[in-house]
């Protein structure tokens, strides 16, 4: 029912983990999975909370209404990270698997990465909001996939608490790689292009002691 997990632990409180997931469970609605949420607050020994990001196919409560990612019949690529300011962030792409056949950037049936962002505390966590950092069109030119996230947590760091989430963006013709910085506990996020200007796939990224941020991804040959 479950594959792609993801697994972050609180830096402050290892009891609390949390594991995010593809997850099957909206199949019978959508043909399709979406993201799962499963919360520890006893350091793996069970896991008590269990539940799908807000925004999935037919989800009708007030946060699943008000979710910028709703529409979409799909959801992957988890990704997540808690940062020493009592918040979960879950990364993941929301999409459709075929072409719309729409302008770009409708939210109503476009593909996005987004980031989820949780309330954590000893308790558990609880659904804040979901912020899109960039929308596309699967098979019109725009779609984004693979991500990866990082949180700067490292106290001697004069970035502490920023979020920087990485992915491939392809276009039909130069995909490239992109890099997004986000210095407001997830309120915004600034992206800019990285890497080689074709031929790109996956990324990983993470934070130094020192503030850095490093990207790795692979570069192949496209003949």
């Amino acid at each position: 029912q479950q594959n792609e997990p993801s697994i972050a632990v609180h830096p402050q409180t290892p009891a609390l983990i949390a594991v995010g997931m593809n997850d099957v469970r909206t199949l019978a609605i959508s043909d399709d999975a979406w993201q799962g949420l499963a919360v520890s607050t006893n350091g793996g020994a069970s896991f008590a909370f269990e539940a799908l990001v807000p925004g999935f196919p037919a989800d009708t409560s007030p946060e699943g209404l008000a979710s910028p990612v709703r529409g979409n019949a799909a959801a992957s690529d988890p990704w997540l990270s808690f940062d020493n300011f009592g918040n979960l962030f879950f990364a993941f792409v929301a999409f459709q698997r075929t072409p719309p056949g729409r302008p770009d950037f409708d939210p109503a049936d476009t593909n996005a990465i987004a980031v989820a962002k949780y309330i954590a505390t000893r308790a558990g966590v609880t659904y804040d909001k979901t912020v899109v950092i960039e929308r596309g069109t699967v098979g019109l030119g725009r779609q984004e996939d693979k991500e990866a996230l990082a949180v700067d947590n490292h106290q001697t760091s004069p970035f502490n608490g920023n979020i920087y989430v990485c992915w491939a963006r392809f276009t039909g013709v130069q995909n490239h790689l992109k890099v997004t910085r986000s210095t407001d506990s997830g309120e915004s996020y600034d992206i800019a292009n990285v890497g080689p200007a074709s031929n790109v796939q996956g990324c990983n990224v993470t934070a130094a002691p020192n503030g850095h941020v490093y990207v790795a991804w692979r570069t192949f040959d496209n003949n």
